[in-house]
């Protein structure tokens, strides 16, 4: 009998891409634009960001998984955040709604704040965010939908620590967490390896992009290190790798291009060929 050889964990990686990587574009990109592009650079999946209280935003996510069946690419994530001090101001479309959008087996990537570089990584906040999440979650659950809590620079959530650690607490299947390479990278910079393995338990997503210390501590107006294609800087790359391959990471993994410099085309067939490069 022939045996049947099973794919080493890093070909089980779809490679997708944020949304984000146009917000420097020297035109619009429609999302048809967008999703077309990616599928031309070999991504296997998309990505959604929602600015709850920007119509234009909101209706990417309408049609995100019409964009997804006709492109045959999967739909990684959809991403928002939550500020536990105003969970819903008035006009803007509520967490809720994101979730009642969504089909099952999606993920909602969600980043936690209390305000702008205010009470960052505080347990003290914790409550707080479980008695905001835990409705969300039984939402989640109804619609076998998963929610990721997702670490960022300045935000209560701020390290991949924070959400293990609340994680940990709510304790739920419908909860995981999402490893982010540029805000490990622009807040902590060390310990790659052991903090993608603290996260092994929950990780659901992962991302990366190429960054360097930034000159005057002051990227795009107010960020530490820059973000670049993959494979470039001095993100490490290789480490990043091999600690996912480690921990048996089976999810897809994404270039995260926020605000990033240069041509979209060029920027999305650099980065795939970079990851490809190093896996």
């Amino acid at each position: 009998m022939t045996k049947t050889m099973q794919p080493a964990p890093h070909a089980l990686w779809p490679i997708y891409a944020f949304d984000n990587y146009f917000t420097n574009a020297a035109r619009p990109y429609t999302p048809t634009e967008r999703w077309d592009l990616l599928k031309a650079a070999g991504y296997r999946a998309g990505y959604v960001g929602v600015n709850r209280d920007n119509p234009a935003s909101w209706a990417t996510l309408l049609e995100a998984h019409a964009q997804s069946k006709r492109t045959g690419l999967s739909l990684a994530a959809v991403y928002s955040v939550l500020d536990l001090t105003n969970p819903q101001p008035e006009g803007h479309h509520s967490v809720a709604e994101i979730i009642e959008q969504l089909q099952p087996g999606d993920v909602l990537e969600l980043g936690l704040t209390v305000g702008w570089k205010t009470k960052v990584s505080d347990p003290g906040v914790d409550d707080t965010a479980i008695a905001q999440l835990t409705p969300l979650l039984a939402l989640a659950k109804t619609r076998n939908v998963v929610i990721a809590l997702y670490h960022h620079l300045g935000f209560y959530l701020e390290r991949i620590e924070d959400c293990v650690r609340l994680a940990e607490k709510i304790n739920d299947p419908a909860l995981s967490v999402v490893f982010c390479g540029y805000h490990w990278y622009a807040v902590d910079r060390t310990e790659l390896t052991a903090k993608l393995r603290l996260a092994a338990p929950w990780l659901k997503r992962a991302n990366l992009c190429g960054s360097r210390p930034a000159p005057n501590n002051d990227f795009a107006g107010a960020l530490p290190a820059t973000i670049e294609c993959v494979g470039e800087g001095e993100f490490p790359l290789s480490e990043f790798v091999q600690a996912l391959k480690a921990i048996d990471y089976r999810g897809p993994v994404g270039f995260q291009g926020y605000k990033i410099e240069g041509n979209p085309e060029e920027n999305l067939e650099k980065s795939i060929l970079a990851f490809q490069k190093a896996l």
